[in-house]
């Protein structure tokens, strides 16, 4: 028995003799009745042992065969191993590892194509190589699997710790590639990765700055928002959504990196597509996460000018009259124009209804209520189910209203927090 051998699959034409399993009773069977639509169905365990046989020196490439699920817990099994061992890089053990890292690189999945394998299967080989300190793997698996397509945000810890190990020229040649390859798809992820390993190398290394600025530089122009810039589609894939985090993560990296003029342009860039960079969704909490953070970031020019922006639309928007609906007039731009969407505009634009009682079949019913849910229109529905065709019932709300109450609430703590000035800062650190 080899201690922490992982469970390896097999398939069917591997078993010696052939069709061994045909004429075997079953330990256990299972019979599931029929229903609805699915069939009965039969499950069948069995019990058995086996002789496993393989040559010595291909060990190795019999646990990689059995894919990523059973080499990459065995690499951190070597890892382990040879960090028990005490012995040095380049020892028996080392190399061990070192060689199963090769196969895996070799085997490592596609599909279509593309590099598959589960998510965190790169972040599991970057740990256990980052604990081998095996820096040529490291940079091979951030060049030809991080760098190619197999990325997500929670690779990201195992990223910033492994390229730490990397020489500064490597670290930031590896960083630009990945960014430029999966920022397209993954800008605030690529944001992350970007703030995490700038803080860690300008920490450790003078002059850090001047050489992560290629990687910067890539993401700038790679953030979302003009339409003729947007990646083409990838099959299914689609770009991940922005959070506000994209916004923090890259002016804190920009900050680090001391390159204001590529934070002017991002915030130029932000502010000129509202629509990509929503003031509710993403600008405004951005500007409250940089308000909430202690140091020079939230006092830099470039970061004081996303403030401004935001507090202008704030205070744009509160200015606006805020009263209850005096009748019942209520928005009414519906975009179906089909005789029954068409009667509920009318119903909706009417000051003085209150209630609309559409009789009709549930098709035509069900459509209308659709509609009101689709536009968000201020009613409530009802279906009233006496006589035939039962009514769906329409009675006006003052939802819209209601809701610009809560978000009136919203904005004057939104701007208050936004205005704190640096001395008020200095006091709360006081106290």
């Amino acid at each position: 028995a080899i201690p922490g051998l992982p469970n390896l699959p097999f398939d069917d034409e591997e078993l010696c003799p052939p069709n061994t399993f045909e004429d075997e009773a079953p330990d256990e069977q299972l019979f599931f009745e029929a229903t609805g639509n699915a069939g009965a169905s039969f499950e069948r365990s069995y019990r058995r042992a086996a002789l496993v046989l393989w040559p010595q020196a291909a060990r190795l490439e019999i646990i990689a065969g059995g894919g990523l699920s059973a080499a990459l817990p065995y690499l951190d099994v070597l890892a382990q191993r040879w960090i028990d061992s005490g012995e040095a890089i380049g020892s028996p053990s080392w190399r061990e590892a070192q060689r199963l890292a090769d196969l895996i690189l070799l085997a490592w999945p596609t599909s279509n194509g593309r590099l598959a394998g589960g998510p965190g299967d790169a972040a599991q080989m970057l740990t256990s190589l980052s604990r081998l300190k095996d820096t040529g793997h490291i940079a091979a698996v951030l060049r030809d699997i991080c760098a190619e397509g197999h990325y997500a945000a929670s690779d990201n810890d195992a990223i910033a710790r492994a390229a730490a190990l990397l020489p500064l020229e490597q670290t930031a040649d590896l960083l630009e590639r990945i960014i430029a390859r999966n920022a397209p798809w993954q800008a605030t992820a690529c944001a992350n990765l970007l703030a995490r390993v700038t803080i860690d190398t300008v920490s450790r290394t003078t002059d850090a700055a001047p050489r992560l600025q290629a990687a910067a530089a890539a993401l700038l122009a790679a953030q979302p928002g003009d339409p003729a810039r947007a990646p083409q589609p990838d099959g299914w894939r689609r770009p991940e959504p922005l959070t506000p985090d994209f916004i923090v993560d890259l002016l804190t990296a920009f900050h680090h990196l001391d390159v204001p003029s590529m934070a002017e342009s991002a915030v130029d860039h932000w502010l000129a597509w509202p629509q990509r960079f929503p003031p509710e969704s993403i600008l405004i909490p951005a500007a409250l996460s940089l308000g909430g953070r202690a140091g020079a970031l939230r006092h830099w020019a470039p970061a004081m000018r996303l403030v401004a922006a935001c507090l202008e639309h704030l205070d744009k928007r509160i200015a606006e009259p805020l009263a209850p609906p005096p009748d019942f007039v209520r928005p009414s731009d519906i975009s179906c124009r089909c005789a029954h969407c068409t009667e509920l505009a009318v119903f909706l634009a009417h000051p003085d209804r209150k209630v609309w009682v559409f009789r009709s079949a549930e098709a035509n019913r069900r459509h209308v209520e659709d509609t009101i849910r689709r536009h968000a229109c201020d009613v409530d529905t009802e279906t009233d189910r006496s006589g035939r065709p039962y009514a769906l019932v329409c009675t006006k709300n003052k939802m819209s209203y209601k809701r610009r109450v809560a978000q009136r609430k919203k904005d004057l703590h939104d701007s208050a927090s936004l205005r704190i000035s640096p001395s008020q800062d200095a006091d709360a650190a006081g106290t």
